[in-house]
């Protein structure tokens, strides 16, 4: 419970940070997604996939929230569910360098941990800050809260890394790449999603994505490594 505490009280830390001025008018974007997910390693399914989300700007502060869930039956059996819940608040120093801090939770009936949580804080710096690409970096530390698949739950103090890079390809077409690190002494765990989305009007857009999940320890019969393939329909307000 004490970590925990810490770990709250790092979190409100980048709350603190003086922000830079910016433009007082607030820019907060809603999106929606719907589609079809393939499974590999600890599930083997094909079923559908949803999530909702929320990001925007608000004087120096960037933010983005998202919750979602993926559910399938084989036989009239339950053969993969998960949910996932994160958020991530960004306060600039200057134009290329920001406090953050992020809360990530996740339950997953079939992995190898029967959940996960964290709360970090983290520096970072946006390398690349084009018209058509983007790169943002961040690292620093967390406090995770674990439950191994048939043992008792645990908290221990992880290091965090998050990059997100994206590439316009066209008037209508984006690349991006986002890649989550969260490593402890109790486990390694690493994610990484590849996905182009391809606008079809102003308010809807076709998502394919790629989704590589690894825990570096495993009890049993489990699988370190999890994919996710999804073929999604995007739906965010007319621009």
């Amino acid at each position: 419970m004490k970590r925990w505490l810490w770990g709250a009280a790092l979190f409100s830390a980048t709350l603190a940070a003086p922000p830079v001025a910016l433009s007082a008018e607030a820019e907060w974007t809603p999106s929606g997604e719907l589609g079809f997910v393939n499974t590999t390693g600890n599930s083997e399914a094909t079923t559908i996939n949803g999530k909702l989300a929320v990001e925007g700007r608000y004087e120096g502060w960037e933010g983005d929230a998202h919750i979602s869930g993926l559910r399938g039956e084989n036989s009239g059996e339950t053969s993969a569910e998960r949910y996932e819940v994160a958020g991530t608040a960004r306060r600039d120093l200057g134009p290329e360098t920001f406090l953050s801090s992020a809360l990530r939770y996740e339950r997953d009936d079939f992995s190898a941990f029967q959940y996960q949580g964290s709360v970090s804080v983290a520096y970072g710096f946006r390398p690349i800050a084009d018209v058509d690409q983007t790169l943002r970096l961040e690292v620093g530390p967390g406090i995770r809260r674990a439950q191994p698949r048939g043992e008792s739950d645990d908290t221990n103090l992880i290091g965090r890394a998050q990059g997100r890079y994206t590439r316009t390809l066209s008037d209508t077409a984006q690349l991006y790449n986002t890649t989550l690190l969260e490593t402890g002494t109790d486990n390694t765990f690493l994610q990484n999603e590849l996905g182009i989305a391809v606008d079809i009007n102003e308010s809807l857009a076709l998502k394919a994505a790629y989704q590589l999940r690894r825990n570096s320890q495993v009890i049993g019969d489990k699988e370190k490594l999890d994919t996710l393939t999804t073929v999604n329909l995007v739906w965010r307000p007319r621009r």
